[in-house]
């Protein structure tokens, strides 16, 4: 099993293989899947469930049900932020109170050759890195790149209820993950001059990406990024996806 490393202690989190069955669940979070749902969707999102269950009692929330949004997204209790992610045979949640953050965005992804996103995830300065590295390198930090911008989404569109596409930040790898900026508006707290950081782990086969932004107001940076972000999707199908279909598979 995984274990990711540099997590907050503020944060409850778990990260799970467990085949999870709708009986371990609520009966009012076993309806939030449509009937058409096939057999990996409801795999990931019950797994997906019991982790942010279990994340939830990590801090002493003993909660019954975890809803779900308009648009597919979690809904979580009042007072808390959190995020739920899937993939690899993996479900991964990370939660909080409100008190200690603005927002979490996190993300895991299976390492494997993903040529469609080249033309879909990374900037022009993105892709000028990602270009000087040998052949087997690129393939992995391409994914992480992709992995790193769903965090970015799955953080900030609680907060402004809105799209925005993988140019709408420019990332730039550091040696725990990357330091961020959008290159657009999208959020008025966060300007095209004031960063912040996503962490990332690289294990094997998989990659894990979370974005846990600072509570209130901070100086923004003056340092220069160029660049911008991406849009959250699944790799097999990053070009056809659509950002509805994105949101409810976060749940």
């Amino acid at each position: 099993m995984i274990r990711v490393q540099g997590l907050p202690q503020h944060v409850g989190w778990a990260l799970t293989q467990r085949r999870v069955s709708p009986n371990d669940l609520h009966p009012a979070e076993q309806a939030v899947l449509r009937s058409s749902a096939g057999e990996k969707r409801r795999c990931d999102f019950y797994r997906g469930r019991w982790a942010a269950h279990q994340a939830l009692a990590k801090l002493g929330l003993d909660v019954d049900v975890i809803g779900q949004g308009p648009r597919g997204e979690p809904s979580w209790p009042v007072g808390v932020a959190g995020s739920i992610t899937h993939g690899a045979d993996l479900a991964f949640a990370v939660v909080s109170e409100q008190e200690w953050t603005d927002g979490i965005g996190i993300d895991i992804e299976r390492l494997r050759p993903s040529p469609e996103l080249d033309a879909h995830v990374p900037r022009p300065e993105e892709t000028a890195w990602l270009d000087r590295l040998d052949p087997h390198s690129r393939e992995r930090e391409l994914v992480a790149l992709f992995s790193a911008k769903e965090s970015i989404f799955k953080a900030f569109y609680p907060r402004v209820r809105r799209s925005f596409g993988f140019d709408a930040a420019c990332l730039v790898r550091t040696p725990n993950g990357y330091t961020a900026r959008f290159a657009k508006e999208v959020d008025e707290e966060y300007p095209t001059d004031r960063s912040f950081d996503v962490c990332s782990e690289l294990h094997d086969d998989v990659v894990v990406s979370w974005l846990i932004l600072p509570k209130g107001p901070t100086s923004p940076s003056t340092s220069h990024i160029p660049g911008n972000v991406a849009e959250p999707v699944d790799q097999a199908t990053a070009a056809a996806r659509t950002r509805a279909d994105f949101i409810a598979s976060a749940g």
